[in-house]
């Protein structure tokens, strides 16, 4: 864990502070061969250096779960669903996202088996991701009046 965070905070540390677009995008695209490989440890460097989760219209989601990769998928799942971006948003929208995702991936051909698997991993990082921003629920209070006796 200490190795990956040092390379983690080298590559971060060496990023210039101007990059022209197509410098931009190379993270953007090395994410998305990592995805394809299902090369965790890389897609969590790139995520932690600023790629883009969604560049080319999700396609690093998308294809980690069209190859079956369930743990990338998790961690762009994460990633995705964080609650800070989900603040002020229902659960039917956060759900609507994870349906979004899955019909992408559908879209893609993925086997039924590869589906069931990134289904189960964008709802529960779905679902986490509403448990952590939900309102919360209001106070139970209770009555500063002693119990009365119920009626028979």
């Amino acid at each position: 864990m200490g190795a990956e965070r040092e390379m983690t905070m080298s590559l971060f540390n060496r990023k210039p502070k101007h990059v022209s677009p197509d410098e931009q995008e190379k993270p953007n695209e090395r994410l998305i061969e990592a995805s394809i490989r299902g090369d965790t440890k890389t897609v969590k460097a790139l995520l932690a250096n600023g790629a883009n989760v969604h560049a080319r219209d999700d396609w690093a989601l998308c294809l980690a779960g069209f190859y079956g990769h369930a743990e990338t998928v998790r961690v762009l799942a994460k990633h995705i669903f964080t609650p800070d971006s989900w603040r002020g948003k229902t659960r039917e929208e956060i759900e609507a996202k994870a349906r979004d995702f899955y019909q992408k991936i559908e879209a893609f051909g993925a086997t039924p088996e590869r589906l069931r698997e990134a289904a189960t991993v964008l709802a529960d990082a779905a679902i986490d991701c509403w448990h952590q921003v939900r309102p919360a629920p209001p106070k139970f209070q209770i009555s500063p009046l002693p119990a009365q006796p119920r009626p028979w």
